[in-house]
């Protein structure tokens, strides 16, 4: 890490500021010390093992289209950006290319020993990584202009959706933008469950939407990711009826240039899509596809 990234870390046990040297970093109110391992700061009472990442990496790299969503938040390079979950990397390696700094946070060793690889070869001096198991997030309130979440980089002992809305919420300056990849609770445990799917902690669409404004959020947007949230060719907002009508008239057809791949590991629903096609232009479908998506994409600010 660089002295730069030490602005937005704080002790997580008294919240004091910390001080680094090329191994370690030490708490200026506990005297706590934290270590640096590859370059990755470690806030945990256990040395770090390999883990089994949640998401798969692919051979080719992290795929960009996974932070697509970045169209919709007016990004500035000024901007200091934190990333709960790092992923596949897609979405910490497109923010470091538009943001001052960005912070990643994972409790999965082996994300960010493979995203400070990148790192290092890309040069990218603005991505600060931290692994935190067992404790506090290492920063102060209101240190962000952008948080992101990806509940499915995270593991079954997860925090309820409500309790990661309240933190994300503290985290963010005034004005600040969130953005929470999520998933529908009724695709991944109930209606139609996928095998190995991490369950914990997913709501429904009105849940989602609920918890944010409860929690404080403003005018949260959701849009629904297709045909999924690893690749999204598409974002159909939940609230527009043209928007859906418009997918089954014009978008439709193109699915069928959609890979082999994309097509079997969403073949039930890509069927339902085909078979509701022709029923689209008199029937409100819009309600079928909010609870069908396996994904949503939330977007809201402090």
């Amino acid at each position: 890490m660089t002295d730069t990234s030490l602005d937005h870390l704080i002790c997580p046990q008294c919240h004091a500021h910390l001080s680094h040297g090329a191994a370690e970093m030490i708490c200026q109110g506990c005297d706590r010390r934290w270590p640096v391992i590859n370059g990755i700061s470690v806030f945990s009472t256990q040395s770090p093992n390999g883990q089994q990442s949640v998401q798969p990496h692919s051979a080719t790299g992290p795929d960009p289209r996974m932070a697509d969503w970045k169209y919709f938040i007016p990004l500035r390079h000024s901007n200091v950006a934190l990333v709960l979950g790092s992923g596949t990397g897609a979405v910490p390696l497109t923010l470091a290319a538009a943001c001052a700094q960005v912070y990643v946070v994972d409790s999965v060793w082996d994300n960010l020993l493979a995203l400070g690889q990148i790192r290092e070869k890309q040069g990218l001096q603005n991505l600060h990584l931290a692994y935190v198991e067992g404790q506090s997030l290492p920063f102060p309130a209101g240190a962000f202009d952008l948080v992101t979440f990806d509940q499915f980089s995270q593991d079954q002992n997860g925090s309820p959706f409500t309790e990661t809305a309240r933190e994300v919420l503290g985290l963010l300056k005034p004005g600040g933008t969130a953005q929470f990849t999520l998933g529908n609770k009724w695709v991944r445990q109930g209606l139609l469950p996928q095998r190995g799917a991490v369950g914990h902690g997913m709501l429904s669409l009105s849940g989602y939407e609920q918890a944010l404004r409860t929690e404080g959020f403003q005018s949260p947007q959701v849009f629904i990711p297709l045909p999924n949230h690893r690749i999204p060719l598409y974002f159909l907002p939940v609230t527009s009826p043209e928007a859906t009508r418009h997918l089954f008239r014009a978008l439709l057809p193109l699915i069928d240039t959609i890979s082999p791949e994309i097509k079997a590991a969403n073949r039930l629903r890509y069927l339902l899509v085909r078979f509701a096609a022709p029923f689209a232009k008199r029937l409100p479908t819009n309600w079928a596809l909010k609870l069908l998506a396996s994904s949503y994409i939330a977007i809201a600010r402090r």
